[in-house]
């Protein structure tokens, strides 16, 4: 019958027979736009050249080039063929540009990172040791801390100073999550610097006693590994089935001063997660996140990385959960935090203050907040995507400091946003049903600037093929399958 009511369906089509040929060549592949990096307190964005030989500033307002942060063909020091990635330190005086970027899980990778000083234009490696994780700049742009084989490194450029040791595949795991952390909690850098750059802090990851899983390794393509290309090998790792045993978990403090290092007093159940760390504004505390093995209950913990003592800051308890893409979406900013909760039944966010007292929920309603763009300390202001008017699309908000919460996209359908560092421009990115990804800036008010990309060409190349697969199949199943 499915044979027939499909053969009876391809029958319906009233233009041009579609191809196969078609469909692997791209020619229905919609035009995008990626790689946006907005720059911090400006309403101009950087961007990777097509050519991968230079990183670029434009103006969100304009579109406009306003300057070039880095172009291979005009460094003093180490040769670099292109740019896969990079990271601008705070104060805007270094870029690590990484290279040779080899993949291991879903977020994690090693890569060779090279460091670039903006004034001098010099380039050079980030370390002669090897391939590097996570590279993470101090807030005073003067280190970078970073994980080669398990253990912790720091340099200034010039010295390199070893800060763990007992880093094993297997069995130790420093400054990075392990694969189950990295892949449930959706995180690869479990790294946080002390605000006056004289203490780093890190997760320690101790899987000696996870129990073993193997793959099995074929040669393969993009990478393709020829030394299994006449028989498979094996690639066995930590992986912990559900009521195994897994990683027990630590947090560490290292003193660039003294050179000591400190174990933090922090309160966990010996199964239990610590699934984020993240720096603030205060040299005298981190935040730590803790979370129990059945999930349903997360702590935010404030944490003195000379003292090592740890005081609660926020409880969130959950009925069934705390979901992930909740605890993904906290901000801890200089003098807020901000927490999404489904704790009324939907997911909405919830101001506090640095020191963890609540001051007020941001906006509520029969709707869930699906992400958070951001919290803008200056105004009070909150710009999150939403599920307001239905389920099936998202819409782009605003919730102002006394609450009133604004919609600032009018098309119905799927939108999303990328912000300016300064709140004041969006880049918004709409599509519907029938319509691909459409781009538009607008500003914080919502009224669009100008229109960025479209894909106009696309629908009229594809409205030569009539396809009416969808619509013929809804007419001819019965009533209720649809």
């Amino acid at each position: 019958m499915c044979a027939a009511l499909l053969a009876t369906t391809i029958h319906t089509f009233a233009g041009e027979p579609l191809k196969l040929e078609e469909m692997t060549k791209n020619t229905f592949a919609a035009k995008t736009i990626s790689g946006i990096n907005p720059l911090k307190g400006t309403s101009d964005y950087a961007q990777i050249s097509a050519d991968r030989k230079k990183i670029v500033t434009y103006s969100f307002v304009t579109g406009k080039e306003t300057g070039v942060l880095f172009d291979v063909n005009q460094v003093n020091g180490a040769k670099l063929k292109e740019i896969e990635n990079y990271e601008i330190s705070d104060d805007g005086q270094f870029i690590l540009i990484q290279t040779d970027t080899k993949r291991i899980y879903r977020r994690s990778f090693t890569a060779d990172f090279l460091l670039y000083n903006v004034k001098n234009k010099s380039l050079k490696k980030l370390s002669e040791g090897g391939a590097q994780q996570i590279p993470t700049f101090s807030p005073n742009g003067k280190y970078i801390a970073f994980v080669r084989s398990n253990n912790i490194f720091i340099t200034d450029g010039t010295t390199e100073t070893q800060v763990t040791t007992d880093g094993k595949f297997n069995e130790i795991i420093n400054g990075l999550p392990d694969w189950v952390n990295e892949e449930e909690f959706g995180f690869n850098n479990a790294l946080a610097w002390g605000a006056d750059s004289k203490t780093l802090s890190w997760i320690r990851y101790d899987e000696s006693k996870v129990k073993t899983y193997s793959l099995q390794m074929f040669e393969g393509a993009k990478p393709a590994f020829k030394n299994y290309a006449v028989y498979p090998g094996d690639y066995s790792y930590k992986y912990p089935k559900a009521g195994e045993d897994n990683s027990k978990v630590s947090v560490h403090a290292y003193s660039l001063e003294s050179g000591k290092t400190l174990t933090y007093n922090l309160p966990l159940d010996a199964d239990g997660y610590i699934p984020r760390i993240k720096p603030t504004k205060f040299a005298d505390r981190i935040v730590i996140y803790t979370m129990n093995r059945h999930q349903d209950e997360l702590n935010l913990y404030k944490a003195n990385p000379v003292t090592g003592e740890c005081s609660l800051l926020i409880r969130e308890k959950a009925d069934k959960y705390v979901k992930e893409d909740a605890m993904g979406g906290i901000l801890v900013m200089n003098d807020y935090i901000l927490f999404p909760s489904d704790r009324d039944g939907y997911m909405h966010l919830y101001l506090y203050t640095i020191d963890g007292k609540f001051i007020r929920q941001i906006e509520k309603g029969k709707y869930d907040v699906i992400e958070v763009y951001g919290f803008d300390e200056k105004t009070g202001n909150t710009y999150f995507q939403a599920a307001a008017k239905t389920p099936m699309q998202r819409e782009v908000y605003v919730a102002d400091k006394n609450g009133k919460v604004t919609c600032l996209t009018t098309k119905e359908g799927w939108n999303s946003a990328v912000f300016s560092g300064d709140y004041k421009y969006f880049l918004n990115n709409w599509s519907d049903r029938n319509t691909p990804y459409s781009y538009a800036i607008c500003n914080n008010r919502g009224k669009v600037v100008r229109e960025v990309l479209n894909n106009d060409k696309l629908i009229k190349d594809m409205a030569k093929y009539d396809l009416l697969l969808a619509t013929s199949l809804s007419l001819l199943l019965p009533k209720g399958w649809n």
